[in-house]
């Protein structure tokens, strides 16, 4: 029996993922280019950049409801930060750059459950044990944002809330502009508004126009991968 029972608290703490898809622009965009200039290339070398947020239930809605509130959300601010659903590219000169197109795969969402977590064990001293579990992308470095999505969110369904994971390639965003779209996700999805209230500023060449030739030897991510070649 204590066999038996360890299991099932092993189990009602585990995250379990549930399913994967992903999330375009509402409209169609067209081919978009974004420079990358001198000041964004030391974090190719850096991991993606994560951030972890907790809400507990306020009885509005199954996870389910506010899974498609947020996807919703998300198509309407990606009509301004569609950069988010492209991926790195090089152009003729190996000059690396955030290229974008409609037919791209967009922003990945993962959805997940541990119903046996509550917010109030994750806020507790223990809870950072299972923050990796929490968030995706772990050990990934962003220049393997040539075959990743740039921005990855896992959705992890809680015994009393929600755990939102979100991976963000920090060549990209850097830690303001990040904040700038969480808040205008968040402005959409509460009603506060209808559409992203202050576009970003997405040419980069206007602050600096540089041109840099990276000469990219392989690289080896925490996770094993060969960072400069197709990941799983």
């Amino acid at each position: 029996m204590a066999g038996v029972e360890a299991g099932k608290e092993e189990e009602a703490t585990t995250v379990r993922i549930t399913g994967k898809s992903h999330v375009k622009p509402g409209k169609l965009i067209g081919r978009k280019e974004c420079q990358l200039v001198t000041f964004d290339l030391p974090y190719l070398a850096f991991y993606y950049n994560q951030k972890l947020l907790f809400y507990k239930n306020d009885g509005c809605g199954e996870f389910e409801d506010k899974v498609e509130k947020l996807k919703e959300g998300l198509r309407v601010v990606l009509e301004e930060f569609y950069q988010l659903g492209g991926k790195l590219g090089k152009d003729d000169d190996e000059v690396l750059r955030v290229d974008y197109d409609d037919d791209m795969d967009g922003v990945e969402v993962v959805e997940a459950v541990a119903e046996g977590i509550t917010v109030d064990e994750l806020t507790g001293d223990d809870g950072t044990s299972s923050f990796k579990d929490l968030i995706p992308f772990n050990g990934v470095l962003n220049l393997e944002g040539l075959h990743r999505p740039l921005l990855s969110i896992q959705l992890t369904k809680l015994k009393d809330g929600i755990a939102m994971g979100c991976a963000f390639n920090h060549a990209v965003l850097d830690g303001t502009s990040t904040w700038h779209f969480m808040c205008s996700w968040a402005q959409i999805c509460n009603g506060t508004s209808s559409s992203v209230v202050v576009p970003p500023f997405l040419d980069r060449t206007k602050a600096r126009n540089t041109r840099v030739k990276l000469d990219l030897s392989p690289v080896v991510s925490c996770n094993g991968n060969d960072a400069t070649k197709q990941g799983p």
